[in-house]
């Protein structure tokens, strides 16, 4: 098991693969079309120029990432510089295994080494995995936003999970 730095010209293409696969077929990404390969290239380099990393998970006998953890800003107002919103991935055929807790371990200690104060996720508030897991680690309850999106025919409610670092 190693926890490694993703780069779009080794990694895009299964970090692609993996927002495709969330945005076609859950609430876990509030998106309707599937990223093109120019859309996930943007993204490492917005995240690279930021110099924010995007942490993958990899088995030692695998060369793709199994998941993926990364950060951005909760808001562009610089007075919400030091709070960010992360997301955490985890390739469908890989699930319930314990990676995207590893993940978000990695990304809180990342945080707080690069003086973050606060991590905020943005949730599907059906999403009981995603819950589950930052209560895990302590995110609490921050508010809810009933039928902020409309996805598969449905409104969805979200909520926010917090952590003071």
């Amino acid at each position: 098991m190693a926890i490694a730095l993703l780069n779009f010209n080794q990694h895009g293409s299964t970090v692609q693969s993996i927002f495709n696969f969330y945005i076609e077929n859950s609430t876990a990404l509030y998106e309707y079309e599937p990223r093109s390969e120019k859309v996930v290239e943007d993204w490492f380099a917005f995240r690279t120029e930021k110099n924010w990393p995007i942490l993958g998970y990899f088995e030692k006998d695998r060369e793709k990432p199994l998941g993926f953890a990364t950060f951005g800003f909760f808001r562009p107002q610089a007075a919400y510089k030091t709070t960010v919103e992360h997301s955490v991935y985890v390739h469908p055929d890989h699930q319930q295994k314990g990676i995207a807790s590893l993940l978000l371990q990695e990304l809180m200690a990342k945080c707080k080494e690069m003086k973050f104060h606060s991590m905020v996720g943005v949730i599907d508030s059906k999403n009981f995995p995603s819950i589950l897991l930052h209560q895990k680690f302590s995110f609490t309850l921050s508010g809810e936003i009933k039928q902020a999106a409309y996805k598969f025919e449905t409104w969805l409610d979200v909520v926010f999970y917090q952590k003071i670092l």
